[in-house]
């Protein structure tokens, strides 16, 4: 067991070069993320605003999309049953089953 955990001189520095490439490299990153400059939060972009009021798929512009109201004289339905001039579709044949494969 012993022999697991002696080292040589190489191997020592060798490692301690690796850990220390790995630390400066985590170190870089966490500087890189916070130096990144943002833009002011009251800042919009103008274009910006217009594209996403374009590709907008769930904003219903009601000018376009509403029907436009006609004013209807005060009429009443007739009470009486109007026939259908087609007769109606006779219900379509149950399906076949297929049994399903087992494996």
């Amino acid at each position: 067991m012993k022999d697991f955990f002696v080292m040589t001189r190489r191997e020592r520095r060798g490692t301690i070069v690796v850990l220390l490439l790995i630390a400066l490299i985590l170190i870089s990153t966490v500087i890189v993320r916070s130096c990144k400059a943002e833009a002011p939060i009251g800042l919009v972009d103008t274009a910006l605003v217009q594209f996403e009021a374009e590709i907008d798929s769930a904003r219903i512009l009601m000018n376009e999309n509403a029907p436009t109201k006609k004013p209807r004289a005060d009429k009443r339905k007739s009470k009486k049953k109007k026939s259908s001039p087609r007769p109606s579709k006779p219900s379509p044949a149950p399906r076949r089953m297929d049994p399903v494969p087992q494996f």
